[in-house]
C-alpha cells in the first residue's frame, strides 16, 4: 500500500508540473485585452462552484469586436458591465479566458503540492511488520 500511495504522489505531482507547463505556455503565448461583461448567467438547481458560472464578455481584438464565454474567476465575482482582463488564445480567438493567475494555475499547483505531501508522507511512514 505504502508503495502504491508514493506512486500515486509522485503521478499526481508530475501531472500538476505538466499542466502548470501548459498554462504557462498558454500565457505566454495569448493576447492580452480587456473586455466588458454582456451577460452573467444563473445556473438552475443546487448551488454550483463559482468557476462553472457561464459569463459572456465582449471585446476587440485585431479591429473586430469578438464575443465569447469565460467562466466566473475564482476569486471575485463578475455583474453585467464590469471591466474584464482577458487572455486571448492565439488559436482561437472566440475562447477566452479570464486574466487572472488563480484561473489557470489553482489546479496545478494543487495536483503538485497534494502530490508532494502524499509522496513524503507515504515514503515517510514507519514500515509495517507483519
Amino acid at each position: 500500500m505504502r508503495k502504491a500511495l508514493l506512486f500515486v504522489g509522485i503521478a499526481a505531482a508530475l501531472w500538476g508540473v505538466i499542466l502548470l507547463a501548459d498554462a504557462w505556455r498558454f500565457i505566454a503565448s495569448a493576447k492580452q485585452v480587456t473586455g466588458r461583461v454582456y451577460a452573467v448567467e444563473s445556473l438552475a438547481g443546487p448551488p454550483k462552484p463559482r468557476q462553472k458560472i457561464p459569463v459572456h464578455v465582449e471585446y476587440e481584438i485585431e479591429g473586430r469586436t469578438e464575443r465569447g464565454e469565460t467562466r466566473m474567476p475564482m476569486l471575485g465575482a463578475l455583474k453585467q458591465g464590469d471591466s474584464v482582463p482577458l487572455w486571448i488564445p492565439a488559436d482561437d480567438q472566440s475562447h477566452p479566458v479570464i486574466a487572472q493567475p488563480s484561473t489557470l494555475l489553482a489546479k496545478p499547483l494543487t495536483a503538485v503540492v497534494v502530490g508532494i505531501v502524499v509522496a513524503i508522507l507515504s515514503w515517510a511512514a514507519p514500515k509495517r511488520r507483519s
